[in-house]
């Protein structure tokens, strides 16, 4: 399937906490708009660490938004597909209405570990890596998703979380995303 996004990213090295550092739009609807912000603060208090995205209810009147913070704008400046993964993963988001799919977090971490154990993952993580790749490519999903993998894997050592059951999950999760994008 195309996809008639387009990203506009500054290029700016120094750019303010809380602005808006870029946007999508798209050519086929006029009233599509998500920005891009930057905001370290938003990112942790929505529970991620380095982008998360925050769905509009009326996106006509107010845009759809990816929160980054200041590390990942820089690799997102870098313009690698693999690099620019995570933030079409998060577009994938908003482009499939994920938003209120789960009622809770407890649900949503529910529903996570029931698709691990099947050997797959989130049907929402799967559909917003596919919509990523069908953009930037098979081989940028599998390399980006390796990626952040490794990341997290020596984020789960370092905060002692590794050998957790949340730990395990994880690891477990990433190695099925992994073999379902390889799969595309």
């Amino acid at each position: 399937m195309a996809y008639s996004y387009e990203l506009k990213l500054t290029r700016d090295a120094f750019n303010l906490q809380s602005s808006t550092v870029g946007e999508f739009t798209d050519a086929e609807n006029a009233d599509f708009r998500c920005r891009i912000v930057l905001s370290d603060e938003m990112v942790l208090n929505l529970g991620m660490r380095e982008l998360a995205c925050e769905a509009s209810d009326n996106p006509a009147e107010t845009p759809h938004s990816i929160y980054v913070t200041q590390m990942t704008l820089l690799r997102l400046q870098k313009g690698t597909p693999e690099d620019l993964f995570p933030l079409y993963h998060e577009l994938g988001h908003i482009h499939h209405g994920h938003s209120g799919r789960y009622s809770s977090q407890a649900e949503l971490e529910s529903a996570r570990a029931a698709a691990v154990r099947r050997g797959a993952a989130l049907d929402t993580e799967l559909e917003a890596d596919s919509f990523a790749a069908a953009i930037l490519g098979r081989d940028a999903a599998v390399t980006a998703l390796r990626a952040m993998w490794l990341v997290r894997l020596d984020y789960n050592r370092r905060i002692n979380n590794a050998g957790t059951p949340n730990g395990i999950l994880e690891n477990r999760e990433y190695r099925n995303r992994i073999k379902a994008a390889e799969a595309l």
